[in-house]
């Protein structure tokens, strides 16, 4: 993530910029997930969403608002 909330891949192996994705409201939390070889980048926003993005492509897969607690 960078400070205007893009979120950016860049190789390891060549160190060249795989993809960038402007994210609109200020990221909160950034988590990267795998399960059984699935992986997902997991962003929560400050105001509640909850954005799954393919940490290959750079698609984003999903969009969600996460409830709020009681």
């Amino acid at each position: 993530m960078t400070k205007p909330n893009k979120a950016v891949a860049i190789s390891s192996l060549k160190g060249n910029l795989l993809w960038s994705r402007l994210i609109k409201d200020p990221v909160r939390r950034m988590v990267l997930e795998q399960v059984e070889g699935d992986a997902s980048l997991d962003l929560v926003t400050s105001k509640g969403m909850l954005i799954k993005i393919d940490p290959v492509t750079g698609a984003i897969r999903s969009t969600e608002a996460i409830p709020e607690l009681p």
